[in-house]
């Protein structure tokens, strides 16, 4: 998996270093433990922060669950804009949406201002574009006004016409099949089924036989990962570069597990990825970005649909919660430097936050969801990270690095040196070895949520116990992001899985660098997530005024 797409899932779980004042913390996390209950209903959410039985809601996303608990005394409420996407899925390869024209026909004729308008009450904006508008390379190509009149057009030049009931049908007369739409359930996601089924009505008024089918959330993903689906809703946390437009729309990443969900294949797309995947500097990675979003544009493998503004409510008992312009008050550094105000001595310091859906899997090697990561994120770390305010690269388990390129040999060079001070939760110390080991497996196996990231290593150096030389084949601009976002496990974990696609990992064996270890897992009422008491870090150069 790519730095772009896992940074949003799993680094952004991890506590960067900043801009600012230095702020000494004797160690971190300050809480004893995180507790997250599962509670599916957004109602009964709602409800338990409105009760105090938990101590932070993030990713609210109803309007009146919104405007309810602003108004609550004991509460706190923080927006700010994030990297995620919203999308209407199309699979590319099953009929009747194996047609571009009829892709594009759908595109345009849904009304996305309306939708976000009517559902969200201004709390997020719709999406023209197939980057997150966070992204400073996103370029919007899908922004036209919905119009039934143009989606008409497309559909009667492509050959397509009206029965005397309105329906659509070939040019052999034949009635176009239905259209199934997969959505998670209206328990777990109000919204995202609401939408859906807007999407179902509009689609259903302009000729097509769509209907929509509530699954779990799991199951779908499943359905997803198989292909097994026509059209689908579905949302991403994205990264800030533009290179994970390779992951989604390549199709050589259209494998089971893999993040081409839509299947899409062009020739002349991959060409243009496969430049943008290799670009030597920003100047050919901005032009290859463009292109593909243009090329994308046109194919429409799926339709943008909105990108949501992410909204917290934490309660006022706590104190030293993180939050800017860019960022919101429930994320992983709030988990790291929260405090209750008050606070008796010996009793233990608990935070209680909520997971809106059961993990599905805590394997990391196939984990996928926003679910799993939320969990497996705060214990895993990479050799770098990303600033939060900057969002520029910036050191990590990987104390600093080095980035040479040889044009003759067309390769590229990444010399890292490890922190060595940092241990994982065993209390063993990170070596280079680990990192490599952990690289190795991936490639070796080629681990479809993460092999684009490794699969261009040839050679791996250990110089020493902190030093490692990667070399790959190639010269491109994102290898440094590629290489340094992937997380690292400990070697003697790695050589212990005999089966990475049905290994079952006890929680002793899920061993990281990150600030917390899993403590108990009772499916269906909570996870409880430990400090982990080999946490090492105990100085960040943070923005004081950003702790409140």
């Amino acid at each position: 998996m790519k730095k772009n797409i896992i940074i949003s899932i799993l680094l952004v779980l991890v506590l960067c270093l900043c801009n600012g004042k230095a702020y000494s913390m004797v160690s971190v996390p300050k809480i004893d433990e995180l507790t997250y209950l599962i509670i599916k209903n957004p109602d009964a959410q709602t409800m338990a922060l409105a009760s105090g039985a938990v101590d932070m809601l993030g990713d609210l996303t109803r309007p009146s669950d919104i405007e309810l608990l602003s108004k609550h005394k004991n509460l706190k409420m923080s927006v700010a804009p994030m990297s995620h996407a919203f999308f209407l899925l199309f699979n590319n390869k099953k009929t009747p949406l194996n047609d571009k024209a009829i892709r594009q026909a759908i595109s345009i004729v849904i009304p996305r201002s309306s939708i976000v308008r009517l559902i969200f009450s201004g709390y997020s904006m719709p999406l023209t574009s197939y980057l997150p508008p966070t992204s400073p390379w996103a370029v919007s190509q899908t922004g036209e006004a919905a119009s039934s009149a143009k989606a008409e057009e497309i559909m009667k030049k492509a050959g397509y016409s009206k029965t005397l009931l309105g329906k659509w049908q070939d040019k052999n007369k034949r009635t176009l099949l239905k259209i199934e739409i997969l959505s998670p359930t209206a328990s777990v996601a109000p919204t995202t089924e609401e939408i859906a089924k807007d999407i179902a009505d509009t689609l259903t008024a302009f000729g097509f036989d769509a209907y929509v089918t509530p699954i779990d959330f799991s199951t779908m993903i499943s359905r997803l990962d198989r292909r097994d689906y026509t059209a689908s809703v579905l949302a991403w946390s994205m990264g800030r570069n533009p290179d994970s437009l390779y992951n989604f729309y390549h199709s050589e990443c259209d494998t089971k597990g893999g993040y081409n969900m839509t299947s899409v294949s062009s020739k002349e797309l991959d060409n243009v990825l496969k430049k943008l995947r290799t670009a030597k500097d920003k100047e050919e990675a901005t032009l290859y970005s463009k292109k593909a979003q243009e090329i994308l544009c046109d194919l429409r493998p799926m339709v943008p649909i909105y990108s949501r503004m992410s909204v917290s409510c934490v309660s006022d008992k706590w104190k030293n919660i993180f939050s800017t312009k860019k960022t919101s008050a429930v994320n992983s550094y709030t988990y790291l430097f929260a405090e209750p105000k008050v606070h008796k001595k010996g009793e233990k310091k608990v935070l209680r936050t909520i997971l809106a859906e059961e993990p599905r899997n805590l394997n990391p090697f196939v984990a996928s969801s926003a679910y799993d990561w939320e969990i497996l994120g705060l214990l895993y770390e990479s050799l770098i990270s990303s600033d939060p305010y900057t969002m520029e690269d910036i050191p990590w388990l990987a104390s600093s690095w080095k980035l040479t390129t040889d044009k003759k040999q067309n390769t590229t060079t990444i010399t890292f040196v490890i922190d060595t001070s940092v241990r994982f939760s065993d209390g063993s110390n990170l070596t280079a070895q680990d990192v490599a080991s952990t690289f190795e497996f991936l490639k070796k196996n080629k681990v479809p949520r993460f092999y684009d990231s490794v699969k261009d290593i040839a050679k791996i150096s250990v110089i020493s116990n902190n030093k490692i030389a990667i070399i790959l084949n190639g010269i491109s601009y994102w290898y440094l992001d590629k290489v340094g976002g992937m997380f690292v496990m400990p070697k003697k974990i790695i050589d212990s899985v005999k089966n990475w696609q049905t290994w079952k990992p006890t929680f002793s064996q899920l061993v990281g660098t990150g600030p917390f270890v899993i403590g108990k897992y009772k499916p269906g009422e909570f996870i409880t997530m430990k400090k982990n008491p080999h946490y090492t870090r105990t100085k960040f150069p943070v923005k004081k005024e950003d702790l409140r």
